[in-house]
């Protein structure tokens, strides 16, 4: 029983509960955690309010309490998918079929689930170490960091092309069998396409070494016009807020107030404080990009590129944690078609260039032939879970050896 949460004496009463427990997985995956309010939830499932209190505490605890019946309920199926017999790669498989179908049948509690992040952070962890075992168990590691590392790599994989194929794209209740394929080969096999190496031109990067000759803000601003430079430092701002405070609790006004402007001056450039956070998101993604150009410039080898750009990745989100919550929250920040349009654009943009590298790579035999969009939103949710176990959860960089499995795993696939 959730905390918060009281168990109702009659069978009244559980009717009552269940009818206030379905309202709320309305409200909360159409409006989000913070949009949404107890009277709206109340309204939704013809309760009084004053009766609400009887069963909850507030609104985190209904919301706590859809957040616990649906992590049991995947994890559950997880487990099962993963105890029949069978290769790994297989058994793995089947808990992605599994997950699939738990989403097919409970997107919206599913949504929920995600939110966690910007309500309890905690209790998303500790769902999310729950599940990391799981996957732990069956691989044949005996290095605890080793076995970690792969466990939220496979993690990664799943929940990415559970949101790309799944949630953002028309309801399905079967997974292509096109992701099967990608997944099993990826999985057993890794990206390696086995053609020779290509060498570097000139200097390969020292990544997670040296800023590689960045420019720094400062030396940036100087080069743009006023209009330009007070933009700038609203984005800045912004970035300083959001990240601090969330899109829900930071204001307009204190975005102007740390970027030293007026309040009205920020509404010369974006209309609405959601226009910023949208712009603030294309803005952080340009940045991303940039970064891992630079990292990446000279290597010829897409193999070489892959594993240079998830140093270059782990390394800006390691000097911009602010931007890569905002990143995160962007999936739920809007209302009704808009809800969440932000943080599809920032991963569909980061995508189509990926595709466009991988399938080059394929051509000349570096990658592995796979379905090259299937591979690179499994990449991306590698890099993600990666990037929330250490740089998020921890405040450090991914450590050597966690970087050396990670080479393996992408390269040569699952630890046999």
């Amino acid at each position: 029983m959730s905390r918060g949460r009281r168990r109702p004496a009659t069978l009244r009463g559980e009717a009552t509960v269940q009818r206030l427990l379905a309202a709320a997985t309305e409200a909360f995956s159409r409006q989000g955690f913070h949009r949404a309010s107890v009277a709206g939830i109340c309204r939704r499932g013809r309760v009084a309010n004053g009766t609400f209190y009887q069963y909850f505490a507030d609104k985190e605890a209904i919301f706590l309490s859809l957040v616990e019946e649906a992590s049991e309920r995947l994890t559950s199926h997880l487990r099962q998918a993963l105890s029949a017999r069978g290769r790994t790669e297989e058994r793995l498989v089947r808990a992605l079929r599994a997950h699939w179908a738990f989403v097919a049948e409970n997107a919206p509690l599913y949504q929920v689930l995600r939110e966690t992040e910007f309500v309890r952070l905690d209790v998303l962890r500790a769902f999310y170490q729950r599940l990391a075992e799981l996957y732990r168990a069956l691989l044949p590691v005996e290095d605890p960091r080793e076995a970690e590392t792969v466990a939220y790599a496979l993690l990664g994989v799943q929940e990415f092309l559970v949101l790309r194929y799944r949630l953002w794209s028309p309801p399905s209740p079967d997974i292509p069998d096109g992701v099967v394929r990608t997944v099993r080969e990826f999985l057993a096999h890794g990206l390696d396409g086995g053609a020779p190496r290509a060498e570097p031109k000139g200097s390969s990067p020292l990544l997670l070494e040296a800023s590689s000759g960045k420019r720094s803000k400062a030396a940036e601003k100087t080069e743009k016009s006023g209009g330009e430079r007070t933009r700038a430092r609203i984005l800045d701002a912004a970035e300083a807020e959001f990240g601090a405070r969330g899109f829900h609790e930071a204001s307009i006004a204190d975005i102007a107030r740390r970027a030293g402007v007026a309040h009205g001056t920020v509404y010369l450039y974006f209309p609405s404080k959601e226009a910023l956070f949208a712009e603030l998101v294309r803005e952080i993604n340009r940045q991303l990009r940039a970064h891992i150009r630079r990292r990446t410039q000279g290597l010829e080898d897409r193999r070489g590129v892959e594993i240079a750009g998830f140093e270059a990745f782990f390394e800006f989100i390691s000097k911009h944690p602010q931007a890569y919550r905002i990143v995160r929250e962007a999936e739920f920040v809007g209302t009704g078609a808009s809800k969440g349009e932000a943080g599809r654009g920032y991963y569909e943009r980061l995508a189509r260039g990926y595709v466009r590298g991988l399938k080059a790579g394929m051509a000349v035999g570096q990658i592995r032939p796979l379905n090259p969009e299937v591979l690179a939103w499994a990449l991306m949710g590698v890099g993600h879970f990666l990037g929330l176990r250490w740089i998020v959860w921890e405040g450090t960089l991914p450590p050597a050896k966690a970087r050396d499995t990670l080479r393996s795993f992408l390269l040569q696939g699952l630890p046999s």
